[in-house]
């Protein structure tokens, strides 16, 4: 089975949106005020209200870590508004991620036509992996065939390259989830994958090309996505139906 995903669904358009929504807010600034609010209301691309609020606090949280903004804060669990200085808003770096991210929804868009994967979704019960026994795989939204891997080696203590993965599709650039290049730890990624069982059988069902997902950074130190097949990650609370949640059990407890 494979599902029909919206072919010229943009996954980078909320975060297309945020940029908008913070410099339009920018040229029209509150009356007496010094900073700009935001709200996952405010962003039509968000499914979920819950979901948006977790994806717009991290992309906040990326923008303030490459130097895009100095600062932001958000007020209680209930109102789940941002607000960000207008001082604090680096302008040029802020339409130089909007061009980015224009540009990665065009790659996708190309890649969609191609018989390939829609989407890889790396799913935990908390976005602290360390914390985490198993992450979720799911294939084109699957949500109800949910694919288990171990986050750790029980022979070496050491991390899987699911684990790896799940940090490198984590929010580009953010410092702790970098993950330096090893090849064969690429290779892993890009082959060892599809040779898994479960995996093998849904690509030859769909008769569905093998992608590469990752590759060497640019100046050579890191593993980064290719973006052949958009890889996100998530909780199961904000990402899963509530129907499936059920089948997301960390049976390794």
């Amino acid at each position: 089975m494979k599902i029909n995903m919206e072919k010229d669904k943009n996954l980078y358009q909320p975060l297309i949106e945020i940029i908008d929504l913070i410099l339009r807010k920018v040229e029209n600034p509150p009356p007496n005020s010094d900073a700009i609010s935001l709200h996952p209301s405010e962003i039509s691309s968000f499914s979920n209200r819950n979901a948006g609020y977790e994806e717009m606090y991290a992309f906040l949280e990326n923008l303030k870590r490459k130097g895009v903004i100095r600062n932001f804060y958000s007020t209680d669990a209930i109102c789940k508004k941002f607000y960000i200085n207008i001082l604090d808003i680096d302008k040029k770096k802020m339409l130089k991620e909007k061009e980015e991210f224009c540009k990665k929804g065009e790659e996708e868009t190309f890649y969609k036509k191609r018989n390939t994967l829609q989407s890889i979704h790396l799913i935990t019960e908390t976005i602290a992996t360390e914390r985490c026994r198993t992450i979720f795989l799911v294939l084109d939204e699957h949500f109800e065939i949910p694919i288990r891997f171990a986050v750790w080696n029980k022979k070496t203590g050491r991390s899987t390259y699911i684990k790896a993965l799940f940090d490198i599709a984590y929010f580009a650039n953010v410092p702790g989830k970098r993950v330096e290049y090893d090849k064969r730890l690429a290779d892993c990624i890009n082959n060892g994958l599809f040779r898994k069982r479960r995996i093998a059988k849904y690509m030859k069902t769909n008769k569905l090309q093998k992608p590469t997902l990752v590759k060497k950074s640019e100046d050579g130190n890191y593993l980064v996505l290719t973006g052949e097949v958009p890889v996100k990650v998530g909780v199961i609370q904000h990402i899963v139906p509530l129907q499936y949640q059920s089948l997301y059990i960390d049976k390794t407890k």
